[in-house]
Order: structure tokens, then sequence, then C-alpha cells
């Protein structure tokens, strides 16, 4: 989606800008998920806590 909307940039910018926003708050979510995870189930970790 992000890609069609190359050809539509100058017109209709929404149409590359909502695919690519959806992808970064994918990342950043996961990324979180991830960190949050990590602290939780690491028992090297949880020993410094």
């Amino acid at each position: 989606m992000v890609s069609d909307g190359r050809l539509y940039i100058v017109k209709a910018w929404w149409v590359s800008l909502i695919p690519g926003l959806a992808i970064g708050m994918l990342v950043v979510s996961i990324t979180l998920l991830g960190d949050w995870l990590r602290d939780r189930l690491d028992p090297q970790l949880r020993q410094v806590q």
C-alpha cells in the first residue's frame, strides 16, 4: 500500500502516510512488548530489582 501511494504522493499524500504510520506503530508496539517480556522473564534482571 505504501508503494502504491508513491504515484499519488503529491495529490493524495495520505495514501502512503496512513499505511506507513500503521507499520511504524506496529514496529514500536512489538518492540515495547519484547522489552516488557524480557524484563518480566529474564531471571538475571529479576535479581537486580
